[in-house]
């Protein structure tokens, strides 16, 4: 275990990619029952429960089926399981790590001159978070897909504009 969080932490700086974690569905599902959980748990922390389940899940195929079919047309389909793991298991630590700027943020004011420096300054620290993943999502995608960076910089944008598009308002799942 205490390997397999080393292996995500050098993920997320960049220094390794989804070919250093085992081959290992059962952890794709435990990642996906932990990313749901978090979705789930924070929209209820927030009063807003309703549908996030079913976001978050519709969301979260969406993005392994892009996943998948990127992976196909480079011929690289036996990469899924530890591609889609890399992906999603980085995306539990980011959104940890989110979590409590999120609730240090609070809810938004009515207009951005009711924001307060503190909130303003989490919500940077935010964003800062928001491009880290991108990049990590990006080094991913570079490994599975055996791209330049730049051009896997560029998908991964594409990719969260896309399911933040189709699924605004909820949970997200499994980010790239």
């Amino acid at each position: 275990m205490a390997e397999l969080l080393l292996i995500f932490r050098d993920i997320c700086r960049l220094k390794r990619g989804p070919q250093d974690l085992p081959y290992a569905p059962h952890l794709l599902v435990a990642l996906l029952v932990v990313d749901l959980a978090l979705d789930i748990g924070f929209a209820a922390f927030q009063g807003r429960a309703g549908d996030v389940a079913w976001r978050s899940l519709a969301g979260t195929a969406v993005s392994l089926g892009l996943l998948y079919a990127l992976l196909q047309s480079r011929g690289f389909g036996s990469r899924f399981v530890q591609t889609a793991t890399a992906a999603v298991g980085t995306g539990v630590l980011v959104t940890a790590l989110a979590l409590p700027l999120l609730l240090a943020i609070g809810e938004p004011p009515a207009t951005p001159q009711q924001l307060t420096g503190t909130q303003i300054l989490l919500t940077w620290a935010l964003l800062a978070l928001l491009v880290w993943k991108l990049l990590i999502d990006a080094n991913i995608l570079r490994h599975a897909l055996e791209l330049p960076l730049p051009v896997t910089l560029l998908i991964a944008l594409v990719w969260i504009i896309l399911v933040r598009l189709m699924f605004a308002g909820g949970g997200g799942g499994a980010s790239a």
